[in-house]
């Protein structure tokens, strides 16, 4: 998988190119492009999807502890 990022990058710059010379858009933009790229290890999501499903995972389950929590304040007083 990483050949394939690697990839993005060398038909961006030429080999030779100084990393300094590299504006932050240029790489914002080839970023981009490795983050929406459907992958076949993903089951053809992209980066981004899964991880924005994982992070709605986490904040369900913060959600559902946070409600016990409360749930046992409440028995208690």
């Amino acid at each position: 998988m990483e050949s394939h990022k690697q990839r993005y990058c060398t038909k961006t710059w030429p080999c030779d190119t100084n990393p300094d010379s590299v504006s932050d858009i240029q790489i914002k933009h080839v970023e981009d492009l490795i983050n929406n790229r459907p992958m076949k290890c993903l089951g053809y999501q992209t980066l981004n999807e899964v991880y924005e499903f994982e992070m709605n995972k986490l904040h369900q389950k913060s959600l559902r502890q946070n409600n016990k929590i409360y749930q046992q304040v409440a028995l208690v007083n």
